[in-house]
């Protein structure tokens, strides 16, 4: 039996009691539970329980009307981050809008915090649902909104029912929700939430069956669209110039790992990483995707990674992996000292005895006497870092900073904020305390 049918089937054969339970009884459960009974005399599910008892324990109010609402801003934003998720939706979502025509529910998507990117369904259905923010830009984390439907599915990463009496907070119980978790078909990590949402009075053992198929659908859909960006970047990585030397990654747009070449996993293995090193199809190989310094394999520098963009949008990363005698050289340097070591800024540190080589260096020592903005090209791996510190180290800001940044490393939305800065609460994942931009910290330097 599939893994779909499996949790239908489990989630079905408990549905029966779920719905027969009357709001009274539920109701009668929360009081009891507020007035600090012992488990074993509450007639709730397990699973609401300690949900209830996260909420109680993250002080969560009572009272409260709706869920948080992202600003327009910041609900763009996240849409933005999440249009793959959002494009194996579409076909799912456009059904819907046609299938819950005047049945009083909503279907809707959220993103892996539980934010709704998008809502289909009944027009009556979606416009009470506006009135607690289960609409776009809702934020239904438990810590958010209280025990629901898709802050429990959340955090347990299994479909889950929150019916009526069931919620946390008061004006949330003239709903019951269906929440399923959209699996990643790169790494398995949940991607987002499908939610079927109907008013309490009208739900029915169909709401998870109906929620659990459709998510399966869009796990199908994004596995296609995973598929088809894959093929897209070896076919990229096939018009790029790569020396027979060198290995090659590619990895998806949020920095997963979706090819790797033998010789590439052979480099890595023997040369940075300890031998137990496995590069497994989904695996992280840098944090996010608006920074390539916070690299979690050891060793791979920031200019061996070129960002691709297919149809005017990022679509993965190539990492070209330079031979054993390239990283040799490179980690030979790299001995020399830390960043404020004064011999990694100049001359003596490029390593090259050719008559082009010693040309550039003189064409480089004249530059850095003036104040000229410069720039220095070259395939990957042929030392233009080296030329820029030692440019700066004999030029007339050398007491100042010297600050790197990867540019095409950076996703267009956060290219601003990275090269500007932002003051605190800019918006949503920024850091509490503001960051300064990176000219800011280049002045004087």
């Amino acid at each position: 039996m599939e893994p779909g049918s499996i949790a239908i089937h489990d989630a079905a054969s408990s549905l029966d009691r779920i719905f027969e339970q009357s709001m009274r009884e539920l109701d009668r459960s929360w009081e009891a539970f507020l007035g600090g009974a012992a488990r074993e005399k509450l007639a709730a599910r397990s699973p609401i329980i300690d949900s209830w008892e996260r909420c109680r324990t993250a002080q969560v109010n009572l009272s409260i009307t709706n869920a948080p609402l992202l600003g327009v801003d910041g609900f763009e934003a996240r849409r933005h981050e999440n249009r793959s998720l959002l494009d194996a939706s579409a076909d799912t979502l456009a059904d819907a809008a046609r299938m819950l025509h005047d049945t009083d529910a909503i279907m809707l998507v959220t993103d892996a915090e539980g934010i709704v990117l998008e809502v289909a369904g009944d027009a009556a259905a979606a416009r009470a649902g506006m009135d607690i923010a289960l609409s776009e830009g809702g934020d239904w984390k438990e810590r958010s909104a209280g025990t629901n439907g898709i802050g429990v599915a959340l955090v347990a990463a299994r479909p889950m029912l929150v019916h009526a009496g069931e919620h946390y907070c008061e004006r949330m119980k003239e709903w019951s929700c269906a929440a399923v978790p959209i699996t990643s078909p790169i790494d398995g990590s949940v991607a987002g939430i499908l939610n079927l949402s109907a008013r309490s009075r009208d739900a029915n053992g169909s709401l998870v069956s109906l929620a659990v198929f459709n998510a399966h659908r869009i796990e199908q859909a994004l596995a296609h669209q995973a598929e088809i960006v894959r093929r897209r970047l070896l076919e990229a990585a096939l018009e790029r110039p790569v020396a027979q030397d060198h290995g090659l990654l590619l990895l998806d747009s949020m920095g997963r790992l979706t090819y790797a070449s033998s010789l590439a996993a052979q480099l890595l293995r023997d040369r940075l990483t300890p031998p137990s090193l496995q590069l497994v199809s989904g695996q992280r190989v840098f944090q996010s995707s608006d920074t390539v310094s916070d690299s979690l394999l050891p060793g791979i520098a920031n200019d061996w990674i070129e960002p691709v963009y297919l149809d005017g949008e990022l679509g993965g990363y190539l990492v070209t992996v330079p031979s054993a005698s390239r990283m040799h050289n490179r980690k030979r340097h790299e001995r020399a000292g830390d960043e404020t070591d004064p011999s990694r800024s100049s001359f003596a540190a490029i390593v090259g005895q050719s008559p082009q080589i010693q040309a550039t260096i003189d064409r480089a020592r004249k530059v850095a006497l003036l104040k000229l903005p410069v720039l220095i090209e070259g395939e990957t791996g042929v030392g233009k870092e080296l030329f820029a510190r030692a440019i700066h180290g004999s030029g007339t800001t050398a007491n100042g900073p010297f600050v790197t940044f990867n540019c095409g490393a950076v996703s267009r939305e956060l290219i601003a904020s990275e090269l500007f800065g932002y003051g605190k609460g800019a918006f949503t994942g920024a850091n509490a305390e503001g960051r300064k931009g990176r000219f800011e910290l280049a002045d004087g330097g």
